[in-house]
């Protein structure tokens, strides 16, 4: 489970339905990723996309 503060995604998001938005796409990605072979990944892709949207490792990064 990920334990944030919403103060944490206020300070890189100002916009919380943009970090919502890219958590999603990272995490679609990385499901279809799995899906097709191309990673191989023990944990939850849900959980990765948040984690790599909170660090700003998405394709846009933070704002």
């Amino acid at each position: 489970m990920i334990e944030t503060s919403l103060e944490k995604i206020w300070d890189k998001y100002g916009n919380k339905y943009r970090f919502l938005i890219l958590a999603s796409m990272e995490s679609r990605d990385l499901i279809e990723s799995i899906a097709e072979g191309k990673i191989d990944v023990v944990e939850n892709p849900y959980r990765l996309g948040l984690l790599k949207a909170l660090r700003g490792e998405t394709e846009s990064g933070g704002e």
